[in-house]
């Protein structure tokens, strides 16, 4: 799946993408806001865009707003099987984080939410997040639940006071 694109005339071009193209549509589609595709690439955007509302600490959800950007590792692969690594099994930091996936945390489903996810059936009482995944090989919207099933969060930020 591709990742972000250069210009914003160039997201309503575009119907799938990476978990950072998801991000970039999301803050665009949500907020007006076009973020360049360095103001979310990894490891760049990890260490220098937004603040940490978490970092590599158990996340309390209630903390979070939506458009936060969850930073998670996968613990399974499709077949099931255990694939996560501590960050001690990467060459370095740099590593560690380039291979981390995004997300946004959605909150539970507000009229905006369920306007911009129309063609999603949203639960009205769970919290939710929009990412890209290789589970479903496109964008999709699940549970906080089900993604902490598949994904360990290693770190939330903000960018959107």
């Amino acid at each position: 799946m591709d990742g972000p694109v250069e210009k914003p005339e160039l997201i309503f071009n575009k119907t799938t993408g990476n978990c950072r193209f998801a991000v970039q549509d999301f803050y665009y589609k949500y907020f007006g806001k076009f973020l360049l595709p360095e103001q979310i690439l990894l490891p760049e955007a990890y260490k220098h865009i937004g603040r940490f509302i978490f970092q590599e600490q158990e996340v309390d959800f209630d903390k979070l707003k939506v458009g936060d950007i969850v930073y998670a590792k996968k613990i399974f692969n499709k077949n099931g099987n255990n694939i996560l690594k501590t960050k001690q099994d990467y060459k370095d930091e740099d590593e560690w984080i380039l291979y981390s996936h995004s997300a946004i945390f959605l909150g539970k489903a507000t009229d905006k939410i369920k306007t911009l996810f129309s063609e999603y059936d949203l639960p009205e009482d769970k919290e939710l997040v929009w990412h890209a995944t290789s589970y479903e090989g496109k964008s999709c919207v699940w549970t906080v639940e089900k993604f902490v099933e598949k994904y360990h969060i290693i770190a939330v930020k903000r960018l959107i006071k």
